[in-house]
């Protein structure tokens, strides 16, 4: 089962940004709204919902359960 908001590290990869703050107000110039498509739990983490951004015809997050190791080389 996926979660409901993206992860911290999702949201980090989707923004740019580690700080709830600049998170917060990156999302706010980008047209989204606190308190209806993002909010700030009692941490003050910011918390994305995953349909806000299908809603927006994002790109669906989805996490992964393992890491992808397709892309590495061996060496001997």
């Amino acid at each position: 089962m996926s979660e409901a908001c993206l992860t911290d590290d999702e949201l980090r990869d989707f923004i740019g940004y580690v700080q709830p703050a600049r998170q917060a107000r990156w999302l706010q110039e980008n047209g989204f709204r606190a308190g209806r498509d993002f909010f700030l739990n009692a941490q003050g983490k910011v918390r994305l919902p995953r349909e806000v951004i299908a809603h927006r015809g994002g790109a669906r997050i989805t996490p992964k359960s393992e890491p992808d190791f397709s892309k590495i080389r061996q060496t001997r």
